[in-house]
């Protein structure tokens, strides 16, 4: 016989090496790690199954995230950021709170109201 090929390199004919000793083994005798090099073996010289194999790999790779769903990521970020508190507002709270404060103790916001009357009265600064 004579064969003519355009292929470079070595051409190989027959099975591998490893494979053909795993053949020549019985296939009651041959191992799980055996049966698994045969399986892909041959699983590899089928070209539309390679193919096959392609194809679902790259359909199982996640899709690109839309633009505009990131888009809207950013917005509920940026939405879900502290608003900052008006300085008129903070210290409106704090006269509330104070007041509270003051009717709580009652006795003693009146002592404080007839003290600071006392103190700012014009005898009290003449004589001081």
């Amino acid at each position: 016989r004579l064969g003519i090929t355009g292929q470079a390199g070595p051409l190989v004919l027959g099975l591998p090496a490893d494979v053909g000793a795993i053949l020549a083994t019985a296939a009651p005798q041959r191992t799980a790690d055996q049966q698994a090099v045969l399986t892909n073996y041959f699983k590899s010289l089928d070209a539309a199954r390679t193919k096959l194999a392609a194809d679902l790999a790259a359909a199982r790779q996640p899709l690109p995230e839309d633009p505009q769903l990131t888009a809207r990521k950013a917005s509920i970020a940026t939405a879900e950021l502290p608003v900052p508190l008006d300085p008129t507002l903070e210290r409106l709270r704090k006269d509330a709170d104070l007041s509270a404060a003051q009717l709580k103790n009652q006795r003693l916001t009146a002592t404080q109201d007839l003290t600071w009357a006392l103190i700012n009265t014009p005898a009290f600064l003449f004589n001081h």
